[in-house]
């Protein structure tokens, strides 16, 4: 029999024997199975970081593979769950919105709304991880039918920090997350910047995050003078800030949720964070 796999995203870090126990669980329902730890340091109630993580990991891992997200700052309250499927891969995660840019890169992905009645419930209402994830993951992984679990899920949770904007000469997006490095990396993605055209991306374009204006794509980290502001699409394909030798993130004070422009054509705009 094939093994089978389970990963893990989560906030819990790895001091506590939270995410131990939920492997314990698991592994004491269904022994032939391979756990793999994508993270465990997500930020504390960081679901806009759980939602990158596993967007740009879950794709290069085994068909069949299990994907446990628990990043759940509502835990023990009315939120639903969600299971989600795609050909290949099963997830696991709260209805929080962790499982956004998925859905978005896949709309006819199925998704299974588990409401708080349906669950089994354990004697702890503050970790559902343990409590109702981890036997929910045993109870898939055994082909349990998916209709057992609850009804198609209508209207998920979507995160509006992966919306991009639109405008006439311009793109506006977000800055996510910064990594351990300290580059801010953004939601805009490389498909993004296509549709503005080749012809438009020459006529002045530029790229604007708070007082700083960055007027060419750089194509990996070593280019440009030590100390200034590169921008490149990395390895998840998305627009990144950064600094050669340096931390971008610290350096020009980019945080999370600033606002990120790319412009065309003549700007009249004034600089915003």
């Amino acid at each position: 029999m094939k093994r089978r796999i389970v990963t893990f995203t989560t906030d819990f870090g790895t001091k506590d024997p939270y995410v131990a126990e939920m492997k314990a669980v698991i592994l004491s329902g269904f022994p032939e199975v391979q756990l793999v730890d994508i993270s465990h340091e997500v930020p504390p109630q960081d679901v806009v970081h759980a939602s990158l993580v596993l967007w740009r990991s879950f794709r290069y891992f085994p068909r069949g593979t299990l994907h446990m997200a628990i990043v759940d700052p509502g835990v023990g309250t009315k939120r639903a769950f969600l299971i989600g499927t795609l050909p290949g891969h099963t997830f696991l995660a709260p209805d929080n919105g962790l499982l956004s840019p998925i859905v978005r890169d896949h709309p006819r992905m199925h998704l299974v709304s588990v409401s708080p009645e349906r669950r089994r419930m354990g004697p702890a209402r503050t970790f559902d991880g343990r409590e109702w994830f981890a036997p929910c993951a045993v109870r898939l992984l055994k082909k349990e039918p998916l209709q057992k679990f609850g009804k198609k899920a209508t209207a998920p949770v979507h995160l509006p920090e992966w919306k991009v904007l639109r405008k006439k000469g311009s793109l506006e997006g977000r800055i996510l997350v910064k990594d351990h490095f300290g580059n801010a990396i953004t939601n805009i993605r490389q498909t993004d910047l296509h549709r503005l055209g080749k012809g438009q991306m020459k006529k002045g374009f530029r790229i604007r995050v708070g007082k700083e204006t960055v007027p060419v794509l750089s194509k990996t980290y070593g280019e440009g003078k030590r100390g200034e502001l590169l921008a490149l699409f990395g390895s998840a394909g998305l627009l990144e800030l950064a600094v050669r030798d340096g931390n971008a993130s610290e350096q020009f004070s980019l945080r999370p949720g600033d606002r990120i422009s790319i412009f065309y054509g003549k700007d009249e705009t004034k600089p915003t964070r």
